[in-house]
């Protein structure tokens, strides 16, 4: 399972860097300021999941033994867009 969130976590890091970049040649003359602003903050986001799902690929055991291991949950709620914190920024909770 280590590989499997290693590379969720790459990938969801590569689409934040390329969504990024898109936006940035594209959206200006397109959205307005709070689209902008509603595009970065959710492209923030991606980013930190990615760096998450990165983290917790790299925290699990390597002996096979992940599946009952705080990081194998936590990974899967990154991993299904959930906040595995107590509540989400929209103040809604997982």
């Amino acid at each position: 399972m280590t590989r499997l969130w290693v590379g969720l976590g790459a990938l969801a890091g590569l689409l934040a860097v390329a969504i990024a970049a898109a936006a940035v040649h594209v959206l200006p003359g397109r959205v307005g300021p709070g689209g902008q602003a509603l595009v970065q903050s959710a492209l923030r986001i991606q980013g930190w999941h990615a760096l998450a799902l990165l983290f917790c690929g790299l925290w699990a055991p390597r002996d096979g033994t992940a599946r009952d291991r705080p990081s194998e949950r936590i990974a899967s709620a990154f991993a299904r867009g959930r906040n595995a914190g107590r509540g989400s920024p929209s103040g809604r909770t997982a």
